[in-house]
């Protein structure tokens, strides 16, 4: 997160400026957040990215987004799940890569730095997973934000539009089993078999057993059906409900829900992996991580070349195909051969090391688990959550207010729609690598609440804040100008084109 002599002249800037730009103390201990600027009062510019992202860069004067005497921009991309891929790209771990580099790598059409990190190490705080497989992943469970996709569960919801109609009466229902009603005026349908228990607020809402009205409720629900599909709303489509009579027959059918479901998700994962010798098994609580303990820390081809692994109590190295060609007693601090790998075992691995014989095969299993219990393909780590299930949840104190550059990637897994959003000054300020200007957190949860999203998380913000989009076959800085300083990091993550 920055360099260690950055942080010390960020803490200065941040209170210089927190002071010039009139935001007190007081009015933050009473929970009054800077209110966020809206997106029509600036300049803004849109284009598309072959075909997938919208991007979307708007500049607000001095004053009005920020209350100081900087630009304020937002830079955004937005796009579909079912576009785009949404992918992390990392550097070895234990080193840094030039951005450019890491979206090159996956050839990415929009991308944003993420993951906080440790300076003297260059490993990041938490875990990274990609291509479904886990990369890093420290001694204990970590934030991270990423993609899912699994099997379809009819009590989740899913997206689609179907037309409701009866006589001259038709409206839009979009969804099923939602957590949410969106907008002033809008539709949306529930089954039995929906988690939801508690619809949302309703002003109106009709029964439909194979497709009669079997009951009205004229001033809406809060209980889901137990049999039949229950079709809420407010504004133009209640007041069109409210029209209809009992055992009337109606025209509308379901969307058809899919086989599989890509979702956004933040949680929460940690190793637990599994090597096994010929008659011993022991845990795997730690990939490519700076520190030892108990169970064993796996270090593989993704650990950096350009220094050996922790030592751990008990060391054995493994060829390509997981043969061991060396162990030590006592542990040894070893380079990670190439297409091997290195178990570094802690105090309880004796027995294992003991089973464990030179030129034996090994079966090692880097697997992981997390807090939501899904399977997620592609994640970086994160840091807190600012929008859930559209509410703006972040507490307006000295940390969250502090006009600076921010980070953030947002989601609505009701519509599978995805944004990465960047707040920064737009220009380019000789600050020492800080960078002044931007936003505070809760303007930019508001700015993508504003415009669909239902959940957010911030990432890495300051120095390490950038926004690169593929411009004419060539990234191009958008957060500041291309010839701004850029800060090395080893993750970010992109939105890259399904094949």
């Amino acid at each position: 997160m920055g360099k260690t002599r950055n942080r010390i002249l960020a803490t200065l800037g941040v209170a210089v400026f927190v002071a010039s730009s009139g935001i007190s103390n007081a009015a933050m201990a009473n929970g009054a957040c800077l209110v966020a600027p809206s997106l029509n009062d600036g300049s803004t510019s849109t284009q598309i990215l072959s075909g997938s992202v919208t991007l979307t860069q708007t500049n607000f004067e001095p004053g009005f987004a920020n209350n100081g005497p900087y630009t304020s921009k937002f830079t955004i991309a937005s796009s579909s799940l079912s576009k785009v891929d949404f992918k992390a790209t990392t550097a070895k771990v234990g080193e840094y890569s030039q951005q450019v580099a890491l979206a090159e790598n996956i050839n990415a059409l929009a991308y944003v730095n993420t993951d906080y990190y440790n300076e003297g190490s260059r490993i990041p705080y938490s875990a990274m997973i990609v291509n479904g497989k886990l990369i890093y992943a420290p001694r204990e469970p970590t934030n991270v934000v990423g993609v899912s996709t699994s099997e379809f569960d009819p009590k989740n919801p899913y997206s689609g539009v179907s037309n409701f109609k009866v006589g001259t009466i038709s409206f839009n229902v979009s969804g099923v089993n939602q957590q949410l009603l969106s907008g002033s005026s809008s539709a949306t349908a529930y089954t039995p078999a929906s988690a939801v228990t508690t619809l949302p607020a309703n002003t109106a809402a009709v029964l439909l057993v194979n497709n009669v009205v079997s009951k009205l409720f004229v001033t809406g629900t809060t209980t889901k059906p137990k049999s039949g599909v229950l079709v809420i709303a407010k504004g133009t489509p209640a007041s069109r409900i409210k029209k209809l009579k009992l055992g009337q027959k109606v025209s509308y059918k379901l969307p058809v829900a899919p086989t599989q479901v890509t979702e956004m998700v933040a949680d929460r994962v940690w190793a637990y992996g599994k090597a096994r010798s010929k008659t011993k098994v022991l845990t795997i609580r730690a990939v490519n991580h700076e520190a030892t303990g108990a169970g064993i820390t796996l270090f593989d081809s993704n650990f950096t070349k350009s220094r050996a692994t922790t030592q751990g109590s008990f060391t054995i190295v493994l060829d390509s195909k997981n043969k061991i060609t060396k162990k030590y007693w006592g542990g040894s601090s070893v380079v990670v051969p190439p297409g091997g790998s290195v178990l570094q075992l802690g105090s309880d691995g004796e027995a294992f090391y003991r089973d464990a014989t030179t030129w034996s095969t090994l079966t090692v299993e880097n697997e992981f688990k997390s807090v939501s219990g899904k399977k997620l393909t592609s994640a970086s780590g994160r840091g807190n959550k600012i929008l859930d299930l559209g509410v703006n949840i972040e507490v307006c104190d000295d940390r969250s207010e502090q006009i600076r550059p921010r980070t953030s990637i947002a989601w609505n897994n009701a519509t599978g729609k995805i944004w990465l959003a960047t707040a920064s000054s737009g220009v380019n300020l000789n600050d020492w690598g800080f960078r002044q200007g931007g936003s505070t957190i809760h303007q930019l949860g508001d700015v993508l609440k504003s415009l669909g999203a239902t959940d957010a998380v911030t990432v890495d913000g300051g120095g390490s804040t950038t926004f690169l989009a593929k411009l004419l076959g060539r990234y191009k800085r958008l957060d500041v100008p291309d010839e701004a300083w850029i800060r090395e990091i080893p993750i970010g993550v992109g939105l890259v084109p399904k094949p």
